[in-house]
């Protein structure tokens, strides 16, 4: 497992933990070291009488200590990840695995033997009448929800879209909380959305088509019961149905694809107390794209165990739907070094475009997907960046996207064309890295 330093910050819960882990970067600082060719560990002295026993397992880049830090990884952590990024073998490591590490990972190559044969509810397992209840309840309130929704919307209309502009974004933040107390997050979020829009530029387009996915959305879920299983999973997965990551985890019948992932980016994103982050992959061999989604809180910090710009060798599970987007990484079986095949690119913007449209017309609802393009530059125009490619067609990049990250990029490429990875929202790019010949590098 080689991790940059750069990595390894993404990894901390925050900039203050890896400053901390920084100072404990080095051997020295340690008992002892230790490094196989399934973990890293350590023994450090800390404030109390005994040792505090770190270790990392490099299969699933899981950790574990037994200090008293609520942080995870715990600064410790942090450290021993920096001692092995700055020299692969220093001086007085060991190589036996002590029992301490041993039986850790052998307790969790079980656990994950097990999950491999987990199996789904029989028809013939108890039905829980309390549960049943509270499903009955939930559909009621979503039902009374949507119903208030459609004539929510049917007031726009009527009174008509110029008046959107006018609205304070209390408007739409009150029918976001009303759809919150129906038990439907999800249209929560596309009413959010509409209130989001920059009503002082060319706004009209946007707006119709929130409005044009959301109302049929709506018709979708007053339909659900004529719709096939995976439109009704997918519909209630739209509305706001949580999906559980334990159940997919357990379902061998899961749709799953084993390959070698590139983790092409990170999104995080902050609502509130409500901490959300998207990370993307691309599988090099089978082309296909996967979307890791974590939520967090104050009281529950982000666990997420996956570094942007490695290559990760593992099974990920697709939650069930029409599109299979979002997953969970079911199995991992290391970290490589560098890409056996280079990921397929699109020769040309318009083929993203064309991708995107093909995906579109099977799922409407789509919003965020990830590409790659060919031959890519960076070039302002106005006050706007954009993606150039060898076409000159142009691609507007995400407002997120600064002179900053453009330095970065001008340092790395030298502004020469490079292929690139993007997340396409709308009508605009959100750039996550750059892939040359031999490596991949997040932005």
């Amino acid at each position: 497992m080689n991790l940059s330093e750069a990595q390894i910050a993404l990894l901390a819960p925050k900039p203050t933990a890896f400053n901390e882990g920084k100072k404990l970067g080095y051997a020295a600082n340690w008992v002892s070291i230790g490094k196989s060719d399934r973990a890293l560990w350590g023994v450090i002295q800390g404030s109390g009488a005994n040792p505090y026993l770190t270790k990392i397992d490099f299969n699933e880049l899981a950790f574990s200590c037994n200090c008293p830090s609520r942080q995870f990884p715990c600064k410790h952590a942090l450290g021993l990840l920096l001692i092995f990024a700055q020299d692969a073998s220093p001086s007085k490591t060991i190589t036996d695995e002590p029992e301490w590490v041993s039986s850790w990972l052998d307790k969790r190559a079980i656990k994950t033997n097990t999950t491999d044969t987990g199996q789904k509810q029989t028809e013939n397992d108890p039905i829980d009448p309390t549960k049943e209840k509270r499903q009955q309840e939930r559909l009621e309130a979503v039902d009374a929800g949507v119903d208030e929704l459609l004539l929510w919307l049917s007031d726009l209309v009527r009174i008509g879209l110029l008046e959107l502009p006018s609205k304070p974004l209390s408007f739409f933040e009150q029918m976001a909380a009303r759809m919150v107390d129906s038990k439907a997050p999800g249209l929560a979020g596309w009413v959010r959305s509409l209130g989001k829009i920059n009503y002082s530029g060319l706004w009209e387009d946007e707006a119709m088509q929130v409005i044009g996915k959301l109302y049929l959305l709506l018709a979708a879920w007053k339909n659900i019961s004529n719709l096939p299983e995976s439109w009704q999973q997918t519909i209630r997965n739209l509305i706001g149905w949580n999906q559980s990551t334990k159940d997919l985890m357990d379902d061998a019948s899961a749709i799953a694809i084993k390959d070698e992932w590139i983790v092409l980016g990170q999104e995080t994103e902050s609502i509130e107390d409500l901490v959300i982050q998207r990370t993307w992959l691309k599988g090099c061999l089978k082309n296909h794209t996967a979307l890791l989604l974590q939520f967090g809180t104050r009281f529950s910090p982000l666990q997420s165990m996956v570094v942007p710009g490695t290559i990760l060798e593992g099974e990920v599970a697709f939650f069930p739907g029409i599109h299979l987007q979002r997953g969970i990484i079911r199995k991992q079986l290391g970290l490589l070094t560098q890409w056996k095949t280079k990921p397929e690119a699109s020769p040309h913007l318009s083929d993203v475009w064309k991708k995107n449209l093909e995906v579109a017309a099977t799922y409407p609802w789509i919003n965020d997907q990830a590409y790659l393009v060919k031959n890519a530059r960076i070039i302002r125009v106005q006050d706007e960046w954009y993606l150039l490619d060898e076409q000159k067609k142009m691609m507007r990049l995400h407002s997120s996207f600064t002179i900053e990250k453009f330095m970065k990029w001008i340092m790395i490429t030298g502004n020469a064309a490079v292929d690139t990875a993007l997340v396409l929202k709308g009508r605009v790019a959100f750039l996550l890295g750059i892939s040359t010949e031999n490596e991949y590098i997040t932005l």
